[in-house]
């Protein structure tokens, strides 16, 4: 048995032990140690670069990996060669794992962005004129960039939502409002009927909702904007190609929503039953409440932005770190309210309860600072520190983790649209080339 082996990888020659080879005998090298007494040299079309680290692996016990070499193509080396990546030492096993992470990244960003939405079949819309129609009004309704006047309807909408949410703002102040009884008219009719029992005279904000009623320009206006969201909601649900998947999204659940409850508060305030009762008011209230969830309409845009795509992506892949904060948050804040609670024991004015207290560490590790509560001893005013500088140390790391994913997920993503760009041009370049070829291969047909 020769005692050493000769391999031709790539074109440089290598030479080492065999019993260095058999050391690891269920890696190919080890089986080749094996089965080859040749004194030629055995010849492998692999990169020559890494060869020289995957012989050191035999000599040393340990994998080191080149720095120079794509991470990607040392894992597929490793897989030819039958090398776990169990063998590769602690100081170079950051290469792989970088490498895996990115890879996770990227098919996140293929998940999240690339363009896999529910579509019409290309036969039957090829065949069918009416399908046609159908498809572009979906297109027009759905997807901003499949024409330019598609982006012009989702800026259009864009507008709408906010003038939606403006209104919304509007009609709670006693500006754009106009007085329909006085509050003393309301007294009378307390004492009659029971129809404002449940009202709070005491409560300004009560008072003015029910002397009063939005100026009907604002009533028109909601109520065209209403009739603009209810429209694009039947034509987007009609359209669109698997009436089952349309609902799958939360911002089109979400859309359904609003047009429900906003109908449902309109009419109220239309027929004036929502302060019948008390029932009827807590209805009222309940749809109210849920307008607040407008400006989420503004969501269905995603897809035009980038950033925001990458805000919700790291968002999203960083909610270890976000649990991780409020988990902290809880403990600290629990913790510095009762410290001040006891701290501040022999203060009569401050912190009643230990819920004061969690209400107030809250706020000073946020850097908030209402002034509501706050320490009036000694030892308080230590805590107080000692809580204000731990809240920016706690709040700090997290954000600090979250800014990086964001900034590696764009980064990722700038690489995806660049390679996009590149498949774009070479889907043109093809399609001039067959344009260009076509009127000879016509001809060559013609002659034969």
């Amino acid at each position: 048995m020769m005692e050493f082996m000769t391999f031709d990888v790539g074109g440089m020659i290598f030479k080492t032990k065999r019993q260095n080879l058999l050391t690891y005998p269920s890696t190919r090298l080890g089986k080749m140690a094996q089965e080859t007494y040749d004194e030629d040299p055995v010849i492998i079309d692999r990169n020559h670069t890494i060869f020289s680290n995957i012989l050191d692996f035999y000599r040393l016990g340990e994998l080191h990996l080149p720095q120079n070499v794509c991470a990607a193509a040392t894992i597929k080396e490793l897989e030819y060669w039958d090398i776990h990546q169990s063998h590769v030492a602690e100081c170079c096993l950051k290469i792989i794992t970088e490498y895996e992470e990115s890879v996770k990244k990227h098919m996140e960003l293929k998940r999240r962005l690339d363009d896999v939405e529910i579509d019409y079949n290309s036969k039957e819309v090829s065949e069918n004129k009416a399908k046609q129609l159908i498809r572009q009004t979906w297109l027009f309704f759905d997807r901003p960039n499949s024409s330019k006047p598609a982006f012009i309807y989702s800026i259009f909408f864009m507008l709408v939502t906010v003038l939606s949410v403006a209104l919304f703002c509007m009609e709670t102040h006693p500006l754009f409002r106009e007085q329909v009884q006085t509050k003393d008219e309301i007294l009378g009719l307390m004492n009659f009927t029971d129809l404002f029992d449940d009202v709070n005279m005491d409560n300004p904000k009560e008072i003015v909702f029910v002397t009063t009623v939005v100026k009907p320009l604002l009533y028109h206006l909601q109520v065209t904007c209403l009739a603009f969201f209810t429209t694009d909601l039947i034509l987007h649900f009609a359209t669109c190609p698997v009436k089952k998947q349309f609902f799958r999204s939360p911002l089109n659940v979400l859309d359904a929503f609003l047009v429900f409850s906003m109908w449902t508060t309109t009419v109220m305030e239309f027929v004036e039953i929502w302060s019948a009762g008390k029932i009827a008011g807590t209805v009222y209230i309940t749809f109210k409440l849920c307008s607040v969830f407008r400006p989420f309409r503004l969501l269905r845009l995603i897809r035009q932005h980038n950033g925001l795509n990458m805000l919700f992506l790291a968002m999203g892949n960083s909610k270890w770190e976000i649990g991780l904060l409020m988990m902290a948050f809880m403990f600290f804040s629990t913790f510095f309210a009762g410290f001040v609670y006891y701290a501040e024991y022999k203060e009569p004015t401050t912190f009643p309860s230990v819920f004061t207290g969690i209400w107030w560490s809250v706020i000073t590790m946020t850097t908030v600072g209402y002034g509501d509560e706050y320490p009036k001893t000694l030892l308080g005013r230590i805590v107080g520190t000692v809580c204000a500088l731990s809240g920016v140390l706690i709040i700090a790391m997290p954000i600090a983790i979250i800014a990086s994913t964001f900034s590696d997920f764009n980064d990722k993503n700038k690489v995806r649209l660049k390679r996009q760009s590149f498949q774009t041009q070479n889907k043109k370049q093809d399609k001039s080339v067959e344009n260009h070829f076509k009127p000879y291969q016509i001809k060559q047909s013609a002659v034969y």
